[in-house]
C-alpha cells in the first residue's frame, strides 16, 4: 500500500462529505483500520502531508497513528513543554521565534520551547514572562528533561524557525534569535542534529516523541520530515 494511504489527517474544519472522500480513497482492505473523524478529532502521522494539504492545516488535539491515540500538546509562544512515550508536542506559525527541540530518544522523551527573544530575561521580567526568552527557555527544557530522568549528555536538539516573515530589509530579529539560541544550545553542550531556520516563510514544526521523528512545514507546505533518531 503506497506511504500516502497508511494515515488519515483529518482537521477540525473538514466537513462530512470530505472526510467521506478521504476514508474512499483508501483501498477497502485497509478502510477498516480507520474511522471516519468527527470534526472535534483529528488524525496526523508522518505519512498524510499530501491529505493534510488537501484537506486543513489546522490541527486538532486529537491524534491517530495507525488506530492508536496520541496526546497533542500545543506549546504556545513563551511556553516550554515536555512529554513521554505517546505525546506530539507542536508548536505553529513560528514566524522570527523559534522553537527548541531537546529529545532523548532512548526514553523517548522530549522538551519543546517556544522562544520568542534572544537573550535571557532581566530580574524585572515577570515570572510568566521569563521563558519568552531563549537562555531562560532553554534552562527550564533541560530542567523538565532532568526531572523527567533524562541527562543532558544522552540528549541532543533542534532548531526550527526564525524567518523574517516580514521580509524588511536589514531586519535582524529573526537572525539574532536563531544565533543566540544555536549558541546557547552549544554552551549547553548540547548537540544540534537538525535546524530549519531563516528564510522568510513561516514554519510549523512537531515531534512525536514516542519514536523522536521530528516534521515541519513551510509556508503553506506540507509537512516533511526533519529528523529521525539512528
Amino acid at each position: 500500500m503506497p506511504a500516502i494511504y497508511e494515515s488519515i489527517a483529518i482537521a477540525r474544519n473538514t466537513d462530512k462529505a470530505k472526510r467521506l472522500q478521504i476514508t474512499r480513497r483508501l483501498t477497502t482492505p485497509h478502510r477498516q483500520r480507520f474511522r471516519i473523524a468527527r470534526p472535534q478529532d483529528f488524525y496526523y502521522t508522518r505519512h498524510s502531508e499530501k491529505l493534510l494539504g488537501l484537506y486543513g492545516k489546522n490541527i486538532g488535539r486529537k491524534c491517530c497513528v495507525r488506530g492508536n491515540m496520541k496526546e497533542v500538546i500545543d506549546v504556545q509562544t513563551g511556553q516550554v513543554k515536555a512529554g513521554a512515550g505517546r505525546v506530539i508536542l507542536r508548536s505553529i506559525a513560528l514566524g522570527s521565534c523559534v522553537a527548541v527541540i531537546i529529545v532523548d530518544p532512548a526514553r523517548q522523551q522530549a522538551a519543546m520551547a517556544h522562544v520568542m527573544l534572544p537573550g535571557k530575561a532581566s530580574p524585572r521580567v515577570t515570572a510568566d514572562d521569563r521563558t519568552k526568552y531563549a537562555a531562560d527557555a532553554i534552562d527550564a527544557a533541560i530542567e523538565m528533561m532532568n526531572n523527567m530522568g533524562s541527562q543532558t549528555a544522552d540528549c541532543c536538539a533542534a532548531a526550527v524557525g526564525g524567518a523574517n516573515v516580514l521580509r524588511r530589509p536589514g531586519d535582524t530579529i529573526a537572525r539574532d534569535n536563531v544565533d543566540f539560541n544555536l549558541s546557547f544550545l552549544h554552551d549547553k553542550r548540547l548537540h544540534v542534529v537538525a535546524r530549519a531556520v531563516g528564510g522568510f516563510e513561516r514554519r510549523n514544526v512537531c515531534i512525536d516523541v514516542e519514536d523522536g521523528i521530528i516534521t515541519y512545514a513551510e509556508g503553506d507546505g506540507h509537512f516533511k520530515e526533519l529528523w529521525r533518531p539512528e
